[in-house]
């Protein structure tokens, strides 16, 4: 008779695979797939072991993919209400604050991934190559993001002005 380590392994090698595509579905990284599909498997296995049901492991990765997509929608949420400008060491000239207002306005709609390349470049001073590294990407990937940074920036900040 197998002992419960032979079962485990063999619950993880036949529905592992099927059940990280399935936790993908709901998460933004893969990452945070594994991580459900290890939570959920772990939480099955403890309640069930082998004499659960493929059905009922799918129910438990999916409530830990459930849970993190909810905490990933929380930490974004906190995020964005937290992702203020810091406060200037200057004061700006008083004709240049509303400008700077409507920098900072153009700026908060952005995407995350354009704003943070756009943030590394601009305020960072890091190359494409640096950002790349930094952020995990290809510094190719880092340059079109800048350029549609910017690209949106003059677009948005050119109907502020042409409709004032």
């Amino acid at each position: 008779m197998p002992n419960a380590t032979e079962d485990w392994q063999e619950w993880v090698r036949r529905h592992g695979p099927e059940l990280l595509v399935y936790a993908r579905q709901f998460l933004a990284s893969a990452a945070d797939a594994e991580d459900a599909l290890q939570d959920g498997f772990v939480s099955f296995w403890k309640k069930y072991g082998a004499d659960g049901s493929p059905a009922m492991l799918y129910a438990f990765v999916r409530g830990r993919a459930m849970d993190r997509r909810r905490a990933e929608h929380r930490r974004g949420r906190r995020n964005k209400e937290h992702a203020r400008s810091p406060e200037l060491i200057f004061e700006p000239e008083p004709d240049r604050v509303e400008r700077i207002r409507e920098i900072e306005s153009a700026v908060a709609t952005l995407e995350l991934p354009q704003r943070e390349v756009l943030t590394l470049k601009i305020w960072g001073g890091l190359t494409f190559e640096q950002i790349g590294r930094t952020l995990g990407i290809n510094p190719h990937t880092a340059a079109a993001r800048y350029r549609y940074a910017l690209s949106h920036l003059r677009n948005k900040l050119h109907q502020e002005i042409m409709y004032e």
